[in-house]
């Protein structure tokens, strides 16, 4: 008896140790989240290629930003009013009409936008500019879990935002002169990155661990537009391939040690058929058109091997096709006009 008692331990350990070492891990649930515009011309949500229920009082506006948080999905954009003469900044959260900040909430704007959303804990922020006129840049302004939170001063104009710890950034370009020079604020600080002395336009931006990237374009004196990357403000010019000297960047995202950017790359002086591009480690891969007309970029996402790519196809002048391309091939989105932006999550 003292045997079996001695032995019984370890012979438990050899069973669970066999049974543990013939389990099957199930693979994880991959859900693609990307938001845009439908043909109807209004906004629109997919999820793994299927449209998703939305809330739009009118069925006209934009969906400008996607962002998974738990079990939330917001999206940023905004509705227009009949006749297209106001536009108000909106959230939706899970498809529901969440915020609807008509103009007179953005400093008396006549058109707001919610240009970006980002989930941070228990926190989500939205980034909305407001306009006078479509060419006139009225207000940019944070809100907070819904909240008026600050305004972003110094700068011109602002298209991305990104949330580390504690820490709040956001891109665009700051008018200092004759020129708007691409910046990154950081929590109320601005910070004008290098450029080649005529201006340029920050897009994007990704924070992993201490190190900032953000991602844009720098303009040269002969009017060319060179896609960059600047890592901690310092700049990195990526390959144009064309003979035309002409690309622009419009996302990053940094996956372990690989740096992954979207953009497009132009190939003649009337910014046609333009080819959208994949850049890793600053080597460049043109993503297929499947014969469109022209094709760009909007939003670029990672999930282990995976890379997806929101984006836009013109198979005709005015015929816009919404695109998601998974490494390298092509989805056409159902009902949709523009892939605005792409979030992927394994919840």
């Amino acid at each position: 008896m003292k045997q079996f008692i001695c032995y019984l331990p370890t012979l438990l350990l050899l069973v669970a140790y066999s049974c543990k070492k013939n389990m099957v891990t199930p693979p994880k649930t991959v859900n693609v989240y990307v938001a845009g515009d439908g043909d109807g011309d209004g906004p629109i949500l997919w999820k793994n290629d299927t449209v998703q229920a939305f809330d739009n009082n009118n069925n006209r506006g934009d969906a400008n930003s996607v962002y998974v948080a738990g079990n939330n999905v917001y999206v940023a954009g905004d509705i227009n009013s009949s006749g297209y003469a106001t536009s108000s900044a909106t959230l939706w959260d899970d498809g529901v009409l969440n915020d609807n900040y008509g103009g007179n909430s953005i400093n008396n704007s006549q058109y707001a936008y919610g240009v970006s959303v980002y989930g941070s804990g228990y926190d989500v922020y939205e980034l909305i500019v407001g306009y006078i006129n479509y060419t006139q840049l009225n207000a940019v302004v944070l809100y907070k879990n819904h909240i008026f939170w600050k305004t972003v001063s110094n700068m011109s104009y602002c298209n991305s935002l990104f949330v580390s710890g504690s820490d709040v950034y956001i891109t665009g370009y700051s008018n200092i002169g004759n020129k708007n020079a691409p910046s990154l604020w950081k929590n109320g600080m601005v910070q004008t990155l290098p450029d080649q002395g005529n201006g340029g336009m920050a897009s994007a931006v990704y924070v992993s661990g201490n190190d900032v990237y953000v991602a844009g374009d720098v303009y040269t004196s002969g009017g060319y537009s060179v896609a960059t990357i600047w890592k901690n403000g310092v700049a990195q010019t990526l390959d144009n391939r064309s003979s035309y000297p002409y690309a622009t960047l419009s996302a990053i995202y940094i996956s372990g040690n690989d740096v992954y950017v979207a953009g497009t790359e132009y190939i003649n002086s009337l910014l046609e058929n333009a080819v959208p591009t994949v850049w890793k480690n600053g080597v460049a891969q043109s993503l297929p058109t499947n014969g469109a007309y022209t094709a760009w970029t909007n939003s670029i996402a990672v999930s282990g091997n995976d890379v997806y790519v929101a984006g836009v196809e013109d198979t005709t002048f005015s015929n816009h096709v919404a695109v998601l391309w998974k490494n390298g091939v092509a989805t056409t989105l159902p009902n949709g006009a523009q892939a605005a932006s792409v979030f992927v999550t394994n919840n």
